[in-house]
This record gives C-alpha cells, structure tokens and sequence, in this order.
C-alpha cells in the first residue's frame, strides 16, 4: 500500500539523481524523459524515496537494496511516446516470435528457445521491453541472461516477465519499429 502522507515534490537535487541513475541503468540520456519536472517522490519510513509519481499516474518504484529504478507500465509507456520519433536504440529490446503470446500471458516467463533477435547490449538483471514482429509491445520483464546468451541457448529462462500487455493499458496504444 503506497502511503499518500509522505508524496512530498521532488527537489532540484532529487530530481538529478533520478535522471542520473536512469541515464545509467539504460546506457542513454532518457532521465529528463522518465522523470520530467513535477514529479512526487513517495518516501519509505526510513525517509528514503520509494515510488516517483507524475501526477495520480505511479513511473517508477527504487528498489531499496540497490537503487535500481523499476519503471512502471505507466513509465515505459512514458518513455516509449516520448522516443518513438526518435531512435531508442538505447532501449533493451527482445524480438520474439508471434506465436508465444498467450505464453507470456499464461506463465510470466520468456523462454530463450521463443526468441528470435535481442540488443547486443543487455544485462543480466536489466529491465527489457519484448516486441513482437511489428515492434508492438507485449511486456516489460527483467532479463536473466545476457543478449548472447539468449540467442544461443535454445533452453532456460530468458526473462522474468513483470508486465504483462493484458494488465498494461496504456502500453497498447504504443509501438516501436524494427529498424530503430
């Protein structure tokens, strides 16, 4: 339960090192996207912030014991409308095949055999959007293997899938391309 007593502004400084941390967890200078001016910083009984919201709408939950920023649906959707004109190539990407969908639905899993391309430049542990063959968005999960190894292996757990596009909303009006 998010508490709304402790929704305070975020200050100029609070504002920096969230653009700070997002440009690094996503290798590409998106902070001032994800996180514009007026966003509400949630804070945790420690004082520590916990969830960024814009408005009634949640971007983003820190994770405590690293700082990680864990985008929300509503923050990938964020973040996908204000790049699409742009090239988002800094944007963790796996392609997979069209016929895995009600898969992802059913088990929350990415298998490493339904995958058919991914960015070179993915992590274990990094937040990745899974597209379709038309650069539709079908969910937001957390990559267990690197790139290479997701291509390769044709056994094993790819992705944790954390969102899935039957609960995501607002990131069915969205899509990417292909050649981005």
């Amino acid at each position: 339960m998010i508490h709304m007593k402790r929704k305070k502004p975020a200050t100029y400084i609070e504002l920096i090192q969230l653009r700070g941390t997002a440009n690094y967890l996503f290798s590409c200078d998106i902070g001032e996207f994800i996180f514009p001016s007026g966003i509400d910083i949630v804070y945790s009984k420690s004082n520590k912030p916990k969830h960024i919201f814009l408005g009634d709408e949640l971007i983003a939950t820190i994770r405590p014991h690293d700082g990680y920023v864990i985008l929300s649906e509503f923050g990938f959707a964020l973040l996908l409308k204000k790049l699409k004109s742009e090239k988002i190539s800094c944007i963790k990407k796996i392609l997979v095949r069209d016929d895995i969908v009600p898969h992802l639905k059913k088990y929350k899993t990415l298998f490493a055999k339904h995958i058919v391309d991914v960015s070179p430049n993915i992590r274990p542990q990094e937040e990745v959007i899974i597209i379709n063959s038309k650069g539709e968005v079908l969910a937001v999960g957390r990559a267990l293997l690197n790139g290479e190894e997701m291509v390769a292996f044709k056994r094993g757990v790819a992705v944790k899938v954390r969102v899935g596009k039957n609960k995501v909303k607002k990131l069915e009006e969205y899509s990417i391309s292909e050649d981005d």
